[in-house]
């Protein structure tokens, strides 16, 4: 979910004051009410059902916001909201929305445009047209700043929830939530639907009935700030809501504010009956299933699957006719999100499809009249080519012996809707479809996707490979790619924030040493005291080791957390000098005890001492004088007793470079004199490494020498902190991806070494063949995981792959990737057409004619003319990239250039074709230029871009271009 910023200009549109006043009306006569409206939504077309707005009114003063709410569809196109316009058939884009706060700007203060740039200067607040994305990080702020703004004018409250729709779709993408494992803060700035989670009281809030109130998780935090957890939000009134929800669904609720009362009062709210049954939110195991691995499932639809596929759903009934349930209806029940299902209906398997939702509660959507209670799933349907006959599936589920599968004993399909299957007999119908099918999301973290350990993309420049490998690399860690690629590059970065993807670029000059590990000097940072830094030598962990690392989740953590970043601060602490002997026992007896230690200041006890000049009081003499505030050791003291908060974060680093342990503070400061660290506060060791791991894992830089500091978030990588917490321990670890650009570019033997061989998938960790060496710096034993992917790509045009190492190629998948014409017809002008020039077919011809000059790995790619909406920015492309290109590829050999675009010429440098307006042009350079008498120099022929190119408007370049197209020869008419 996004939220968005739509404008309203009065000059360009007049918004009648009565009809705001009857928006506002009906928000303040009935709290159920609300406004509908369309807007315009400017060239966005992104925005989708679900989503929240902001509007802000520009143009002649006043100009601020005056409204905020939800969008209740998707955009579409209708005629332009300019008459004069409309008039010649001219459309815009407009969404449907709905207002939850509105402000009349003819009597009422907005909040104001210059309030908006100077708490927010990195937000756009006079964009050029309507729907700008508004960023996640300034939604909170900007979400208080509006209801302390509504609170200061005395505006009614947030509107309810209206209807069983919105009831279901509240519930589902709460589901959504917990079974992805989001916190509150993700899931508040990324779904800003209904259910919100209370902090103050650590549930889910029902005892406020925010969830049954529509208010978004953002507007629920926003209104904690401004209002505190008094138990009501805005002038609402718990028993007064409550009889509200009362009415609308028809039935009374419980009194009790436990989560899973609130879900079962929501069961029964929307299936209109007391109880569930006995298939009880314990049955549903909504929680526990929904963080398994995928499952497969066969539906039998029969009469219905025409109907089911239309809308995108399996629905089964909830009880039959005697009131019984039966388990192949209740398994819808069991769908979660991801899992595969084949489509059985009239003898054949007509379709696959991925669950797009868990299984929920809901009237019978073939027949919405009779309003029949039952189960339902989401799905995402692809239609089969070639169904596959019941007569080759049958016998394959048969041979199993299913106790409860789709075929009974007699070798036919049972009547009943849906069964789960096992997935080796599942994967085994999925390999007898002819065709490729859409990813197939993964639910479980831990499983291999059906998908090639080792792979390299390759092809000429521009085809898409970089571009790919960010699809690749989500779809390898997460199972499933998003729906738009603005999704995809946002998951990408969170999972190379969190270290499940490495980036890396070979070159000449790339080593194993930087790859693997090796020997590399540290200039040590100045310690506290001002001493000179020292260079010492250490062996350091290169790219591939280190994401091996994580991959296999080196160390014993001790409990598996999933820590809530929101609130806490993160510390470094030293415990002792590892460079020092005499020092080891801090920190094994930190680890033992479950504490940190201080040592600055031994011999005074500050229990009671709540600031840096109470502890400079108490601090004992140094060389004879007092010890200041500014001094580091009372800095030091302070921020382990004053500043560490409980909760908060610890990290104990190891040197500059690796850090050892991670831990969570859990109690106050301690003074015990009999210690040798006097200082003390007790911790819960979260992650104790085997062995110190590496700095980068964590931080963007070094740590620092002193003992003990605040880890900023421009420093700290929290994404990968949570990572490396909430995914060990467990022997569980999710899919990593090292993605190595411009494979071919580096030497293979000197970077990869012995882990060639380590990288077949038989000789990963845990295969069958599983094997490991010893490493030449380290000494330790080392294997490559099985959970790690390693994605390359290579220009064909850079180093043709026949030279690529023979035992790389033995062991990588390589695919193939070509220029595609048909994407430039689907994002370049009318189907590839931009003023009558076919972009498509232009390039089509260029690369035809390279191959037969040179070959296919040197064709163009597409993707240089996909920002083209112009033949005048189709003119720069060839100007800057196509033409400079083919100057590369040819050495120079304007002769073949020139064939290539369509302007061949003779010796002479005659033009040789029908080409009246080409882009090349060239002419004789003779000795007659040297103004000498001796003419034995020989003839060359000049070739530059033609100055008519140059200099040609928009209306006068597309002959050049269908020039190009031109290949027959002139004629000797022609010529005479």
């Amino acid at each position: 979910m996004a939220t968005y910023l739509l404008t309203w200009n009065p000059d360009q549109w007049h918004w009648d004051e009565d009809a705001i006043e009857g928006f506002i009306g009906n928000l303040d006569r009935n709290e159920a009410a609300s406004g509908e409206e369309n807007w315009s939504t400017g060239s966005t077309k992104k925005i989708k059902r679900g989503d929240s707005f902001f509007l802000i009114r520009l143009g002649k003063p006043p100009r601020g916001i005056c409204a905020s709410g939800r969008f209740r569809s998707d955009v579409y196109q209708s005629p332009h909201w300019d008459e004069e316009i409309a008039d010649t058939g001219g459309v815009a884009n407009y969404a449907d929305i709905e207002f939850d706060e509105l402000i009349n700007p003819y009597k009422d203060k907005l909040l104001s445009q210059e309030l908006l740039k100077k708490e927010f200067p990195a937000v756009k607040w006079s964009p050029q047209g309507s729907g700008m994305t508004l960023p996640d990080d300034a939604l909170l702020g900007l979400e208080v700043l509006w209801q302390s703004h509504l609170k200061h004018l005395g505006v009614r409250p947030c509107r309810l929830v209206q209807n069983r729709e919105q009831l279901r779709e509240s519930i589902n993408v709460f589901w959504k939530a917990l079974e992805d494992g989001e916190d509150s803060v993700r899931f508040a700035a990324q779904h800003p639907e209904f259910f919100v989670f209370d902090e103050a009281t650590g549930r889910f809030a029902p005892a406020k009935w925010a969830a049954l109130r529509g208010i978004t998780p953002i507007r629920y935090r926003a209104l904690q700030q401004i209002q505190g957890t008094d138990g009501s939000i805005r002038g609402f009134n718990g028993n007064r809501t409550r009889k509200h929800i009362e009415s609308l669904l028809g039935r009374e609720f419980r009194q009790d504010s436990g989560l899973s009362a609130l879900v079962r009062e929501q069961f029964d709210s929307m299936l209109g009956q007391d109880a569930v049954g006995k298939r009880d939110l314990d049955a549903l195991r909504f929680i526990r299933t929904r963080t398994s691995n995928k499952r497969y499932w066969w539906v039998n639809q029969g009469k219905s699957f025409e109907q089911e596929l239309e809308g995108g759903f399996i629905w089964a009934h909830g009880k039959d006719q005697a009131g019984k349930s039966h388990y192949y209806w209740d398994n819808v029940l069991e769908v979660g999100v991801g899992d595969t299902i084949l489509h059985y209906a009239k003898g054949l398997i007509r379709a696959v499809s991925v669950a797009a939702s868990v299984g929920y509660p809901d009237d019978d959507p073939k027949n919405p009249d009779d309003a029949l209670a039952g189960w339902r799933a989401d799905t995402r349907y692809h239609l089969l080519k070639t169904p596959l006959p019941e007569s080759e599936v049958l016998p394959i589920i048969q041979e199993a012996e299913l106790t409860q599968g789709p075929v009974g004993e007699t070798g036919k399909v049972k009547q009943g809707y849906l069964f789960e299957l096992p997935e080796a007999v599942a994967k085994q119908l999925l390999s007898m479809v002819g065709e490729t099918l859409p990813p197939l999301a993964n639910k479980g973290p831990s499983r291999r996707l059906d998908m090639d350990l080792n792979l390299i993309l390759y092809g000429p420049p521009g085809t898409g490979k970089t571009y790919t490998t960010v699809e690749r690399a989500v779809a390898i860690c997460d199972g499933s790619v998003p729906d738009t690629r603005e999704e995809t590059n946002t998951r990408y970065r969170e999972l190379v924030e969190a270290n499940r993807i490495e980036f890396v670029t070979f070159h000449q000059s790339y080593s194993y040493e930087d790859f693997v590990e090796g020997i590399r000097p540290v200039l040590e940072a100045s310690t506290e005291d001002g001493a000179t830094a020292n260079v010492r030598y250490e062996c350091r962990s290169g790219v591939f080791r280190r994401i091996c690392s994580l991959a296999t989740g080196e160390g014993g953590v001790h409990s598996r957390v999933d820590i809530d970043t929101e609130g806490i601060r993160f510390w470094k602490m030293s415990l002792g000098d590892t460079q020092k002997a005499s020092e080891a026992f801090v920190y094994e007896d930190a680890m033992e005890n479950s504490r940190i230690v201080i040592g600055f200041g031994d011999g005074a006890d500050y229990t009671g001492c709540s600031s840096a000049k109470e502890i400079a009081g108490r601090h004992p003499r140094e060389d004879g004088a007092e010890v200041g505030e500014e001094a580091f050791s009372v800095k030091a003291l302070d921020r382990f007793k004053n500043h560490i908060q409980l909760g908060d974060i610890v990290i104990v680093s190891d040197g500059n470079q690796k850090f050892r342990a991670v831990g969570r503070v859990t109690g106050d400061y301690q003074h015990v004199a009999r210690e040798s660290y006097q200082h003390v506060r007790p911790v819960e060791w979260l992650l104790v490494p085997d062995r110190s791991l590496p700095r980068e894992m964590i931080m963007s830089k070094n740590f620092s020498q002193m003992t003990i500091y605040e880890l900023k978030p421009d420093v700290l990588k929290v994404a990968a902190v949570k990572e490396l917490l909430s995914s060990g321990g467990t022997g569980e670890r999710g899919n990593h991806v090292l993605i190595i650009d411009e494979i071919n570019r580096g030497n293979i033997s000197k970077i990869l070494g012995e882990l060639v061989t380590l990288l077949e998938p038989d000789k990963r960790l845990g295969a069958r063949n599983e094997l490991t060496v010893t490493l030449p710096y380290s000494g330790d034993r080392f294997g490559v995981p099985s959970n790690l992917s390693v994605v390359g790509t290579m220009n064909t045009a850079d180093r043709s792959i026949a030279f690529l190492d023979t035992a790389l190629r033995r062991r990588f998948t390589f695919e193939e990737m070509m220029p595609q014409p048909e994407v430039i017809r689907e994002q370049i002008g009318t189907g590839g057409v931009i003023n009558g020039v076919d972009v498509a077919d232009l390039l089509s011809v260029i690369n035809d004619r390279i191959e037969v000059l040179y070959d296919r790995d040197h064709a163009i790619g597409h993707a240089y003319f996909l920002g083209v909406d112009s033949l005048t920015a189709l003119r720069q492309v060839f100007l800057v990239k196509v033409i400079p290109l083919l100057q590369e590829y040819f050495y120079g050999d304007y002769a073949k250039i020139c064939a290539v675009l369509g302007c061949p010429y003779d010796d002479s440098g005659n033009a040789v074709s029908k080409n009246k307006a080409p882009m090349l042009v060239a002419r004789n350079l003779g000795s007659d230029l040297l103004a000498l008498a001796d003419d034995g120099y020989e003839t060359r022929v000049q070739v530059e871009v033609s100055n008519e190119l140059k200099r040609a408007g928009e209306d006068e370049l597309g002959p050049f271009f269908q020039g190009v197209l031109s290949v027959a020869a002139a004629t000797s008419e022609d010529d005479g």
